[in-house]
C-alpha cells in the first residue's frame, strides 16, 4: 500500500524540483545565450516564485524574501529581450503591403533588432554577476531539510557547509498547516485565492470596457493560476489537467493579444518621436502600418472572452465539488537546526 503524501515531504519536495530546475536552466543560459534559453529560464523562475508563494507560510520571513527576491531578479532581467524578440516576430506575421508600408516594415526590424542586440549584451553582462552554485545554495538552505542533494542536469550538489547556517533564532517559523497531515487544505487555499482573482471578473459586464491593463492582469492571474495547479495537480484527487489546459488557454489567448497591445504603443511613440524631428512623411507611412496592428489586437481580444468564460466555468465546478478544508490552529514553533555536510 503507497504510503500518503504528507505536507512536509510534498512542500520540501516541490521546492526542491523547482530549484533543481532553474539552476539547470540558469547555468544553461550562461554557458551559451540563446532565445530558447531565455525563455526557458524565465519560466523556470517563474515556477519557482509561485512554489516560494505557495508555501510562504513556512519559512522564517527574511529568508524567504531574500530568495523571492533573487529570483524574482532573474525574471525581470530576462523579460526586456524577450520582448524585443516577441516584437520582431510580431512584425515578420504582418502580411506585405506596398513599397512604404514595407519600408517602414524594414525600418522597424532594423530599430528593434538594435535593441535586442543591445538588450543581450546587457543580459550577457549581468549574468556574469549571478552566482548560481550561491544561489542553489541559498534555495537548498532556505528548506532546510531537503534530502542531502539536489540533482541538476545530470550532476549532484551538496547542501551548503555548516559554516553557512544561519543563527537558531532564524528559524523560528510560523506554520499555518500541521505538516504531518496531507497537503490537501493548502492546495484548497491556495488554489481559491488565485481563483478567486479570475471568478471575480463578470465577463459579460466588465469584458467590453476592461482596459488593456486590466485583461494583462488577468491574463497574469491565469498564469499563476495555472503554475499553482502544476503543484497540486499530483495531490488533487481528481487531477486538474483540464483546468491547466484552460487556463494555458486563457494564458495564452491573453499573452497575444497583449504583445499586439505593447507593440502598438511602441509605434505610436516612434511616430511621435518621427514627428519632433520632422520626418512627417515617415510619421505618416507608419500610421498606416498602425490601421494593421490595431486591426490584429482587435481580432485577437475577441479570442480572449470565450477562453475566460470556459475557464470560469471549470473552476466554479471545480471549487464546488470540493470539500472545504477545517481550519488549523495557527501554532509557533522552534525548528531544530539541521545538520548540513560539507560541501566539496
Amino acid at each position: 500500500m503507497t504510503a500518503p503524501i504528507m505536507e512536509d515531504g510534498f512542500s520540501r519536495q516541490v521546492i526542491a524540483d523547482r530549484a533543481a530546475s532553474l539552476f539547470k536552466e540558469l547555468c544553461s543560459l550562461q554557458a551559451k545565450v540563446r532565445e530558447d534559453s531565455i525563455h526557458d529560464t524565465r519560466v523556470a523562475s517563474r515556477r519557482m516564485r509561485t512554489a516560494l508563494e505557495a508555501f510562504k507560510d513556512l519559512f522564517p520571513a527574511r529568508r524567504w524574501k531574500a530568495l523571492y527576491d533573487r529570483v524574482k531578479q532573474i525574471t525581470r532581467l530576462l523579460g526586456k529581450t524577450r520582448e524585443a524578440t516577441v516584437d520582431l516576430s510580431l512584425l515578420q506575421e504582418l502580411a506585405a503591403g506596398d513599397m512604404a508600408e514595407n519600408l517602414c516594415r524594414e525600418y522597424l526590424q532594423e530599430r528593434f533588432d538594435r535593441k535586442l542586440r543591445k538588450g543581450l549584451r546587457r543580459v550577457k553582462k549581468k549574468l556574469r554577476l549571478i552566482d548560481a552554485e550561491a544561489l542553489q545554495a541559498q534555495m537548498v538552505s532556505l528548506v532546510g531539510e531537503l534530502p542531502a542533494t539536489i540533482e541538476s542536469g545530470g550532476s549532484t550538489t551538496r547542501r551548503p557547509s555548516a559554516r553557512s547556517r544561519l543563527p537558531r533564532r532564524d528559524f523560528l517559523q510560523p506554520d499555518l498547516f500541521d505538516l504531518s497531515t496531507p497537503p490537501w487544505e493548502r492546495a484548497f487555499r491556495v488554489l481559491g485565492e488565485l481563483a478567486s482573482r479570475i471568478l471575480s471578473f463578470q465577463a459579460g459586464d466588465d469584458f467590453g470596457r476592461a482596459t488593456d491593463l486590466q485583461l494583462h492582469e488577468l491574463r497574469i492571474a491565469a498564469k499563476k493560476l495555472r503554475y499553482a495547479m502544476e503543484i497540486f495537480d499530483p495531490i488533487w484527487p481528481a487531477g486538474l489537467k483540464k483546468e491547466i489546459r484552460l487556463a494555458r488557454a486563457l494564458q495564452d489567448a491573453g499573452g497575444h493579444y497583449h504583445d499586439w497591445c505593447v507593440l502598438r504603443d511602441r509605434i505610436q511613440k516612434e511616430i511621435g518621436r518621427l514627428t519632433q524631428q520632422e520626418t512627417q512623411h515617415l510619421a505618416f507611412q507608419m500610421g498606416r502600418l498602425l490601421e494593421q496592428f490595431e486591426g490584429r489586437r482587435v481580432a485577437l481580444r475577441k479570442k480572449f472572452l470565450p477562453a475566460l468564460s470556459r475557464l470560469q466555468k471549470s473552476l466554479h465546478a471545480l471549487l464546488q465539488q470540493a470539500p472545504q478544508p477545517v481550519a488549523p490552529r495557527v501554532r509557533t514553533k522552534r525548528s531544530p537546526q539541521p545538520a548540513l555536510p560539507d560541501q566539496t
